[in-house]
């Protein structure tokens, strides 16, 4: 097997792509949970084998995943001056404003209107200021544009990532009901149920993602970097899992949904997911390193990869469209059964429009 040098380094690393496409699927698969079936998830947490696995893929394999590639792609990006990064965040964050106001609430002032019962968990004011990932991701690009105008390093960003982590999760609180400056504060640190992605709870993971990439461009030999990344990980998430369980930890509550223990990030959430996503990582390159740039599934991963954002956006809407239309007819929710296979279909369906729109788009610019 020939090795990279730093001469050659790839614009664009493909266990990347590869990884990013594997959590789309998987983010999908738990907003169908979340969003298309009648369980408690919120208020109880995950029993059987298929609730946890449901959980656990959507969880740390997903959200953690994106977050990571991000900082990756931060460091590899061409456009990296603090203003073109400040400038991405913003419009990042008033995306995810205008994705709150068509999927979730769009539905709650349709409901109104057509006095149609519908349940939310989110009043119509909430439901504009949730801060999901899209928000996460705008306010993690403004932050780091003002730390590069700061020249701060990428592993000195990691280490003040660590240090903003541990006063944010001083700072948890639930505030109920919610009003709008616990909610506006929701952005920074947890406040309850519609802070989803807290900026300061979340940034080590785009940090750890720019602390990573800066080894990654300098590897002469990526697939040694690779099995000492692996290696390394499954020690420490190995030594990780051992410990807790030998204190008495409930290793569910690393990833799971109820009492918003997912989003409530600490230490122990970040080396458990980062272990993960390192292990996650390492496996999609040597599962694809023998395989050419050229073959359909490079092909298929690296399309994947650019349209991410696309993707997220237009599963939302799709999921938002199904729920709308089952609501109205009065048809039974998805069952837990049924969960990964209709998300599997809705990732489908999803970059099957992407692929459309983007069809349909390059045909308008040649007119």
């Amino acid at each position: 097997m020939s090795t990279d040098t730093k001469e050659t380094a790839p614009a664009r690393y493909f266990e990347v792509d590869v990884a990013k496409t594997l959590a789309i699927v998987f983010m999908v698969c738990v907003h169908v949970y979340e969003g298309m079936t009648d369980n408690s998830w919120l208020g109880n947490p995950p029993t059987d084998f298929l609730h946890n696995l449901i959980e656990f893929m959507g969880g740390p394999m997903a959200a953690p995943v994106f977050m990571f590639a991000m900082g990756i792609g931060m460091v590899c990006t061409r456009h990296d001056t603090p203003g073109e990064f400040i400038h991405r965040g913003i419009r990042l964050l008033i995306g995810g404003i205008v994705l709150n106001f068509f999927k979730l609430t769009f539905l709650l002032l349709v409901a109104r209107v057509l006095d149609v019962e519908y349940d939310s968990l989110f009043t119509v004011l909430e439901s504009l200021l949730v801060c999901d990932i899209l928000h996460f991701a705008g306010l993690a690009f403004v932050l780091t544009g003002l730390l590069k105008k700061l020249r701060v390093q990428p592993f000195m960003i990691l280490v003040l990532s660590l240090l903003m982590q541990m006063g944010a999760s001083w700072a948890t609180v639930f505030v109920e009901p919610s009003n709008v400056f616990s909610m506006v504060a929701g952005f920074f640190v947890f406040t309850g149920k519609t802070s989803g992605f807290p900026l300061l709870l979340w940034y080590v993971y785009p940090a750890a993602g720019m602390a990573f990439a800066s080894l990654l461009k300098k590897a002469d030999d990526r697939a040694a970097l690779y099995r000492n990344t692996l290696a390394i990980s499954v020690a420490v998430f190995s030594s990780l899992i051992c410990c807790l369980i030998q204190n008495g930890y409930d290793l569910r509550k690393l990833y799971m949904l109820a009492h918003e223990s997912y989003y409530m990030q600490d230490l122990f959430h970040s080396l458990f997911s980062l272990s993960l996503v390192l292990v996650f990582l390492s496996l999609a390159y040597f599962a694809f390193c023998g395989v050419s740039a050229q073959a359909w599934p490079m092909r298929f991963f690296h399309w994947c990869g650019i349209n991410l954002n696309k993707i997220y956006v237009i599963q939302w809407m799709v999921i938002c469209c199904t729920v709308a239309a089952l609501v109205l007819l009065e048809m039974d929710m998805v069952s837990l059964p049924m969960v990964i296979p209709v998300g599997i279909v809705i990732s489908l369906v999803s970059m099957g429009l992407c692929a459309a729109l983007n069809s349909l788009r390059r045909r308008i610019q040649k007119k």
